[in-house]
């Protein structure tokens, strides 16, 4: 029984990946769209980066559900923070004058800062939370 029941939680997982993917996707659209309509680039610019954090939060609940909060400082302040921080990166060089900004662009393209945003949204869950593992006896 146990074993069917992580498993059905994978197949709903799955299920929910493929809505919030499409949820996403029109989201992301319709903030080019209405970029295209009004010159407002701004949520062009931090869509994606609450989107794909997002997709990182959920991609954390691919090992089990929140049971507690569970502070990991370690996870927090080794993986956390500099992948938050080098998601920011790009979106604070438009405001701000940093310095290494043209290292940071060469280096750094726009699908290196998804993987960023997917990494700081799944080890802020890992990382906030004790997740209960579905698998744990398998």
């Amino acid at each position: 029984m146990k074993k069917n029941s992580f498993r059905l939680y994978y197949l709903v997982w799955l299920i929910g990946a493929i809505i919030l993917i499409v949820l996403g996707n029109q989201l992301l659209d319709y903030f080019n769209e209405s970029a295209k309509r009004t010159f407002d680039y701004s949520w062009n610019v931090w869509g994606p980066v609450f989107i794909y954090f997002i997709f990182g939060v959920y991609l954390g609940f691919l090992n089990g559900l929140p049971k507690k909060i569970s502070f990991n400082k370690s996870l927090f302040v080794f993986v956390f923070i500099p992948s938050l921080f080098m998601s920011l990166y790009f979106i604070l060089m438009f405001y701000y004058k940093l310095p290494f900004a043209g290292a940071y662009m060469f280096h750094i393209r726009q699908n290196v800062q998804f993987i960023f945003n997917i990494i700081a949204g799944m080890s802020f869950i890992v990382s906030v939370f004790s997740l209960t593992r579905l698998d744990k006896n398998n």
